[in-house]
């Protein structure tokens, strides 16, 4: 037989390393450790080997660490294959790791030409213990190798392999049959045991909950110390119990702990076993390797599996090297680390932790492993020494820090106000600056409680927080009120550290404290001028008073929570109130030590003191209000969402308010996240343009050259125009047509937006009076709410021929406040037969919950879908999901901007109602009849 080794890289790399094998006449077998636990990574470097060598037969398992060719790897995934010439293998596959598949097993696949049996079993669910003690009750006579499946010591999941078959449960195996394959097994552990002897006093399989009758997690912590036990299993798994059973030690890491405080390990006890803690010895550990090579050298090897426990490497490290070169002396070797690893000793097969074990195979009887030869494989011999160096070193600094203790303990006296007590909380020591500030004398302070100086309008809460941590171990720090034997306050900063045996227990607890009463009387005074009273930050006097002490430029931030009138108006005022106090929380946590103001109901600022003015600043000031806008803003039982708005100016200190003022307010207008003024005449500018585009749209009402366009809407399955949308434009007086993207917006920040929407709706019903198109007006929820447009809608809508063809498009960039309203105006116009449409859906606020509350005939599909749907696979989707509503809840589709055959044959196919866009209408002053 021969075994080859391979440590996959690429897969090319991999077919090259299996062509040795493709030739082979006997029987090729594969194990795959894989220190890789991503199974999508794995999948086809198994889908790759069943390819190449259909006929051979594999098994494998996670590991925690690989062994290839007497080195250990971390990480990696080696394909060991073994090419048998006169041995016959087969591999089964078994759902659960139990005593009763052990049975099965032991029943089913062996024979009497079985030789050996290789089996991996899942590493944290199974029961491998019971698998082989059922095993051994049919068959204590055949050897069984291998172990339980690794996952690098995360502990999370492990996984074994069959063939080209992932399982993260049961058990693989495979079965050796030959007449001339020779078998040889050895184990290596040699963990020292310490401590006493004790013993398992209640116990499940494989949990221990209780040894000498206590809590086994209190064990634990009083022999590894707390910090050990707050990272268990990792933290222990170095240190396992050893018992003794048939005069062989056998030692059980703990890998897990149970919601009920059982504490999980590789392997079964039974109440009554006698138990002793165990640590490796390096360096006789190492030395006895030699030992080990001799026995796997005695007798014929072609080949050594070696199945290690993942504490060995964890413990031994690079070290282990050096067993492992011993044995590819001897042979070729593979194998991995596992979570228990299988030994057949005389008695039977055995689960055994910690270990080293083998498995060496060979068709041949020749033994062709010179005897007494040595090894060229060295370890150093250093760790002892180290160790001791490093106890006696630590013991010299030990007692220098004693001494820099002892003058620290001088200098705290003289400078604080010092006291210790005993681990109930009564005084055991006072320096004399505590008796003088207290007004107590030594002796009325020793034994008491420090209740005696506690001032009785000290909330109750910080002495509940002061002894929940000092008694988990440690430092509390806070500022609070005293009372003097005299009845005269007094104001203390204090720091209370608990004391510690040399077992971690609090012994004692030790306070210093520094009188800041002066401290505290005048900044009790400053804050009442300058804190604003709801958000605890400094107010807008505060500001403008630090604006005016710097020579240099200064950067400020505006910001400023966006429609907070609405979640007033909606929520009220009190939970409005908490918000801005649950904002300015929030404020406080990100920002990084600047200086924090509310300067008005709902704006803030920031004084920035540790941010350069660069081009670095927006994207700072971008993340913070994005911070700001995720945040959820639980209040009163309510999860509310807000948008910010930013401003920021960087100028004189006297300058700086009324520029980040002004760019605070372009933000706003232009629905930006931020704007920066770095530039007067920029804003002035804009300021001009206003004025000159609102002058532009007065003259254009006063003059009638506000117009109506009309673009066509088609019936898909006709191509033709069954209905029109009416379009505003602005007419200037040399003809020019204006689209309303250079007018709209600044007539709404205007009071003629009104006006406009009154001329559109005048002009629209009177083009469409004599005619037998359906057509459509668009309308704000603006419009909706407006009490003089309702009514005006209401008065066109009474007397209009045509008010049973009209439709009305709700457009909505804000999102829906008043829903009543808008129900109530929908319910309104459909009693004239008018039907209504919900504009440029799947885009900003419209959503399937808007859509829900509203009586709706048509949804129009926004263009900026539409222009992308055979592009850009969401924006199908989204439309997708649009229809599959639609047509559920009975509501017709218009889909916009349809500009191409193959848009249009897109939806064509989705089923969408009409179509409007360029490939069909251009938006025209007039209609034909």
């Amino acid at each position: 037989m021969q075994l080859i080794n391979h440590k996959y890289e690429t897969a090319d790399k991999l077919e090259t390393f299996l062509d040795q094998a493709v030739a082979h006449k006997g029987t090729v077998f594969i194990q795959l450790f894989s220190g890789v636990m991503d199974k999508t990574y794995i999948q086809p470097i198994l889908d790759r080997i069943s390819v190449i060598l259909p006929n051979a037969l594999l098994i494998g398992a996670t590991t925690a660490g690989e062994i290839i060719d007497g080195v250990m790897t971390s990480g990696e995934i080696i394909v060991s294959v073994s090419l048998f010439d006169a041995t016959s293998v087969k591999t089964y596959y078994y759902p659960r790791t139990d005593y009763s598949n052990g049975v099965r097993v032991a029943q089913e696949i062996l024979t009497d030409r079985t030789k050996v049996c290789i089996a991996l079993s899942e590493g944290l669910k199974s029961d491998s213990e019971s698998f082989l003690d059922g095993f051994t009750s049919i068959r204590n006579d055949v050897v069984l190798a291998g172990g339980n499946a690794g996952d690098d010591l995360t502990f999370t999941r492990t996984y074994v392999f069959k063939d080209s078959t992932i399982y993260d449960e049961g058990i693989v195996l495979a079965v050796l049959e030959s007449d001339v394959l020779n078998v040889n097994r050895t184990y290596s552990l040699n963990w020292t045991m310490i401590g006493k002897d004790m013993t398992v006093t209640r116990a499940d399989k494989n949990v221990i909950y209780e040894i000498d009758g206590r809590d086994v997690r209190e064990l634990y912590t009083h022999y590894l110390g707390e910090e050990t036990i707050q990272a268990i299993p990792a933290s222990a798994i170095e240190f396992p119990l050893i018992k003794v059973e048939d005069g062989v030690e056998i030692a059980r890491s703990m890998i897990g702990q149970t919601e009920d405080g059982g504490f999980i390990y590789a392997g079964h006890f039974h109440e009554g076993d006698r138990v002793r803690f165990a640590i490796g010895n390096v360096e006789e550990i190492l030395e006895r390797a030699v030992n080990m090579r001799e026995n796997v050298a005695s007798d014929p090897a072609e080949a050594i599996y070696i199945y290690s426990c993942s504490v060995r490497k964890l413990f031994l490290k690079d070290q282990l090297n050096y067993e492992f070169g011993l044995l590819n002396d001897v042979a070729p070797t593979a194998g991995l680390f596992t979570y228990g690893e299988f030994f057949h000793s005389m008695s039977g097969n055995q689960l055994l932790n910690i270990t080293t074990t083998t498995l060496s195979l060979s068709e041949s009887a020749q033994n062709t492993f010179p005897q007494n030869q040595k090894s060229k494989h060295r370890y150093h011999h250093t760790m002892l020494k180290a160790l001791t160096h490093l106890v006696n070193e630590t013991q010299h600094e030990l007692n220098d820090y004693i001494k820099i203790l002892d003058q620290y303990k001088m200098v705290l006296d003289q400078s604080s106000i010092v006291s210790k007590t005993d681990a109930e909380g009564n005084i055991t020591y006072v320096n004399d600056v505590f008796c003088e500030i207290s007004g107590y004398s030594r002796e009325e302070l020793i034994g008491q409680k420090h209740s005696v100086v506690r001032h009785p309008d000290t909330d109750p809460g910080i002495f509940v927080d002061l002894w929940k941590t000092i008694k988990e171990g440690k430092v509390w720090k806070e500022t609070f009120r005293n009372l003097s034997k005299t009845g005269k306050e007094y104001y203390v900063k204090t720091v209370i550290a608990p004391i510690f045996d040399d077992r971690g227990n609090v012994v004692e607890f030790i306070a210093a404290r520094v009188d800041v009463t002066e401290l505290i009387t005048k900044d009790q005074i400053i804050r009442r001028q300058l804190i604003d009273p709801l958000s605890k930050l400094k107010n807008r006097t505060a500001l403008l008073g630090d604006l005016e002490s710097g020579e240099d430029k200064i950067t400020l931030i505006l910001l400023n929570i966006d429609r907070f009138s609405t979640i007033n108006d909606y929520f009220g005022y009190a939970i409005g109130d908490e918000l801005l106090k649950a904002f300015a929380e929030r404020l406080e946590e990100i920002s990084d030590h600047d200086f924090l103001y509310r300067i008005s109901g709902d704006e803030f600022a920031v004084l920035c003191v540790n941010h350069k003015f660069d081009e670095t600043l927006r994207d700072y000031v971008i993340e913070q209000i994005n911070k700001l806008e995720n945040f959820k803003y639980n209040v009163a039982g309510h999860e509310i969402s807000i948008n910010v708005s930013g401003g920021i100016a960087n100028a004189a200190y006297s300058d700086v308010y009324n520029l980040a003022h002004m760019a605070l307010k372009e933000a706003k207008e232009q629905r930006d996240k931020l704007i920066i003024f770095n530039d007067n005449t920029a804003l002035t500018e804009k300021t001009r343009n206003n004025i000159w585009i609102f002058d532009k749209i007065k003259s254009a009402i006063e003059d009638d050259r506000i117009v109506p366009y009309f673009q066509g809407i088609v019936d898909n399955q006709t191509r033709r125009i069954v209905k029109y949308e009416s379009l505003i434009r602005l007419v200037e007086p040399d003809g020019t047509v204006l689209n309303p993207f250079w007018f709209l917006e600044h007539a709404k920040r205007s009071k003629l937006y009104d006006k406009l929407t009154r001329i559109m709706i005048a002009k629209t019903f009177v083009a469409f009076e004599n005619l037998k198109y359906e057509f459509s007006l668009n309308l704000t929820v603006n419009d909706i709410i407006s009490d003089e447009t309702r009514s005006y809608i209401y008065k066109i809508l009474e007397h209009s021929s045509a008010s049973k063809r009209a439709v009305f498009e709700i457009v909505e960039s804000e999102g829906i406040v008043n829903y009543e309203e808008v129900i109530e105006f929908i319910r309104h116009v459909k009693q004239f037969g008018c039907k209504i449409a919900i504009d440029d859906f799947g885009t900003g606020y419209s959503n399937f919950s808007y859509l829900s509350k509203l009586d709706v005939d048509y949804i129009k599909i926004d263009g900026s879908l539409i222009k992308n749907i055979n592009r850009d696979q969401d924006h199908l989707l989204t439309v997708e999901s649009i229809l599959f509503y639609a047509r559920r809840k009975g509501i017709e589709t218009i889909a916009e901007f349809v500009e191409d055959e193959a848009i249009f044959s897109t939806l064509l196919n989705f089923g969408v109602d009409y179509s409007q866009g360029y490939l069909f209408s251009t938006p025209q002053p007039t209609i034909e009849a």
